[in-house]
């Protein structure tokens, strides 16, 4: 299921305009390139009815659900309620296990509208960030473009960690449909 769930959260970035809301980061290290980063609150996945559904799909061909569902000879109106409940929950509580394991692995994805391959760079919890015009902590979510200029994979990672070290500028993520 988590795999399923992954494709989910990969189909999501390839059928959304995330970059038309998420916050444009940047860390300027003197004499490089910046490091330039989209960030989005984990809650912008947590909410999105494209992954539940995505996941309640997959869930509704999944044999061995099926076969329980049989088993227990369990109502198709029950059933259904229960696919829904557990899609939902499973998409608020599996999103950042989801996203650490795509920022491990290093998995690609693209963002809807451009065939450039991005990662997820990080999951940072409590980061102070302004959402919708407020200040909050929250859990973000750093993707990378892997077709930057200028700097590579491994020189963005160790210029991300020393982030603290040089001037680290925050954008500001503005998506009305998303609530905190």
């Amino acid at each position: 299921m988590q795999n399923n769930f992954l494709s989910c959260v990969k189909s999501y970035f390839a059928n959304t305009q995330v970059w038309n809301y998420c916050g444009r980061d940047k860390v300027h290290k003197p004499n490089t390139l910046p490091l330039e980063l989209y960030s989005i609150p984990i809650q912008e996945l947590q909410q999105a009815n494209l992954i539940r559904d995505c996941l309640r799909a997959g869930l509704e061909q999944n044999v061995d659900f099926g076969a329980w569902k049989k088993q227990l000879a369990i109502s198709n109106q029950d059933w259904a309620n229960f696919l829904d409940v557990f899609a939902e929950a499973f998409t608020i509580h599996g999103a950042k296990h989801a996203l650490e394991k795509m920022k491990k692995s290093g998995e690609q994805f693209t963002i809807s509208g451009s065939s450039w391959k991005y990662i997820i760079l990080d999951v940072v919890d409590k980061e102070a960030y302004k959402a919708n015009g407020n200040d909050l902590f929250l859990t973000m979510v750093k993707i990378y473009n892997l077709n930057t200029l200028g700097l590579k994979l491994d020189d963005a990672k160790k210029l991300w960690k020393n982030r603290r070290d040089y001037r680290y500028e925050k954008g500001k993520y503005q998506n009305p449909a998303v609530h905190f």
